[in-house]
């Protein structure tokens, strides 16, 4: 039998069985995943820790591209109870992370529609293994209501994304990553990448006594200078920032996103997005977002 003691004396870390899975879900089993027959699921903290600057990404993306960092970890983990046969995901998955660890006992989802643990409130990465083996003991939903009657993230989102459930079209986290020609809606955007506007609000984040996974610390690729940037090829964007959970984003879309931020501020002249403008100028989605920015320029 495996040891799960030896995981959840080193990891943050819950078993649930798929077909309990599939229960809470309504889906159906698929024939690529037949023979699955149990979920391991980990959640991993980053720093609940603040970082000073106008043009930073979210706080789950100031380290390494957590991917890659979750993927390492769960192979790590397995090793020491010597699982042999099972697949690892993170973030990119067919499973639905959130309830994953609800059923596993990690957290419970909050009116943020995300995961809320006891320790950590929402500032933490998930990660599964799925396997066709069978444990001999299984965790259960815990019981915590997190927001108890609390409305801050509602009322903090100024997209109002959140009222009711999550509309993904409203939301600055999504937004910044697609392109959309709703571009009032971004005017609202504080990160260059994600968002933690419903997160800092949320007092379940308020614990500063966790310890947190070192592999998400606060590193220098996440400020970038948007005349850097402008000059990268797409290729050599996304060599440079090959270990950001950002990467995938394309060099466009952080050109936009940043401009979003120095109009906000008023930190960038009319000049500079004339420049842009005229070398992105056959990109429509692009060119719309810049002629509507250039109009807010103070002159």
């Amino acid at each position: 039998m495996y040891n799960l003691a030896i995981l959840k004396e080193n990891y943050d870390v819950g078993v649930i069985k798929y077909d309990t899975y599939l229960k809470e879900t309504g889906f159906k089993r698929s024939k690529k995943y037949a023979n699955i027959k149990s979920i391991i699921v980990f959640i991993f903290p980053f720093a609940n820790l603040k970082v000073s600057g106008k043009y930073l990404p979210a706080r789950f993306s100031y380290g390494i591209d957590y991917h890659r960092a979750v993927v390492d970890e769960i192979n790590k983990a397995l090793n020491l109870i010597n699982l042999k046969n099972y697949q690892v995901f993170s973030d990119i998955s067919f499973l639905q992370e959130k309830i994953c660890g609800h059923l596993a006992g990690l957290g419970t989802i909050g009116k943020n529609t995300l995961l809320i643990n006891p320790k950590y409130g929402t500032q933490f990465v998930i990660g599964e293994a799925v396997t066709s083996e069978e444990f001999g003991e299984y965790d259960d939903v815990i019981e915590f209501d997190p927001c108890n009657g609390c409305n801050l993230c509602v009322q903090a989102c100024p997209n109002c994304a959140l009222d009711n459930g999550l509309i993904k079209n409203k939301c600055l986290s999504y937004l910044n990553q697609v392109d959309s020609f709703d571009f009032p809606l971004y005017d609202k955007m504080k990160n260059i990448y994600g968002c933690d506007i419903c997160q800092d609000v949320c007092p379940h984040n308020y614990n500063k006594e966790y310890t947190y996974n070192k592999l998400y610390d606060f590193n220098d690729k996440s400020i970038i200078d948007l005349d850097e940037l402008i000059n990268l090829t797409e290729e050599e964007y996304k060599l440079k920032y090959f270990d950001k959970a950002f990467n995938w984003i394309t060099k466009l879309r952080m050109i936009r996103n940043i401009v979003v931020l120095k109009v906000k501020h008023q930190e960038i002249s009319l000049e500079k997005i004339d420049e842009i403008i005229n070398k992105y100028k056959d990109v429509t989605w692009f060119y719309d977002h810049m002629q509507y920015l250039r109009k807010k320029v103070k002159k």
